[in-house]
């Protein structure tokens, strides 16, 4: 019997298993599970651009520090030489491919701090389907959409530094069960 109540056991070549042993190779394959899915995990990173790029530096800042959890499928969002006028691709072009990344994504991660239609349609679209992390960095004046801070399947986080803002990403992380 290779499982048992006892305080050790033997497998079928004689070696003693104790329930500390068990414990610790339980542990280990749970850590390396979730240490392959963390690196296996595609994010989609979603800032504003049309709506005005007042925190591109912070983009880039967050995106860099979401690629050591994953693939970030929208690394162009804090393109510093990116304008409010956006990509030269056509709108539709824009908008497929974008939905197409938010469907295949694991995780959306958002700036929202400035205002914009295409951020929140595509937390929108998938609201309560994904998780979803929201930062937003407050300011004096002005809140954050009762649409975004209202949702019970987003987590809505206020920040006042890009350092704050990763600690965020890590605890968001951290709790992730997916």
């Amino acid at each position: 019997m290779l499982f048992n109540h006892t305080d050790e056991t033997f497998n079928q070549k004689g070696f003693k298993l104790t329930s500390e042993f068990f414990f610790v190779f339980y542990e280990i394959k749970k850590n390396l599970s979730l240490y392959a899915l963390r690196f296996s995990m595609k994010i989609y990173f979603a800032g504003s651009i049309r709506g005005g790029r007042h925190y591109a530096d912070s983009y880039l800042e967050i995106i860099k520090h979401l690629e050591k959890y994953g693939e970030v499928l929208t690394e162009h969002v804090g393109d510093k030489n990116l304008a409010v006028d956006g990509e030269k691709q056509s709108d539709k072009y824009i908008h497929d491919r974008d939905l197409k990344w938010v469907n295949d994504a694991d995780v959306i991660i958002a700036e929202v701090s400035t205002p914009s239609l295409g951020v929140g349609y595509e937390i929108g679209k998938v609201e309560g389907e994904k998780h979803v992390l929201c930062l937003y960095k407050q300011q004096k004046g002005k809140k954050l959409s009762a649409m975004i801070a209202g949702s019970t399947f987003i987590s809505n986080k206020i920040y006042h530094s890009t350092k704050e803002a990763k600690n965020i990403i890590d605890e968001f992380f951290n709790g992730l069960i997916l």
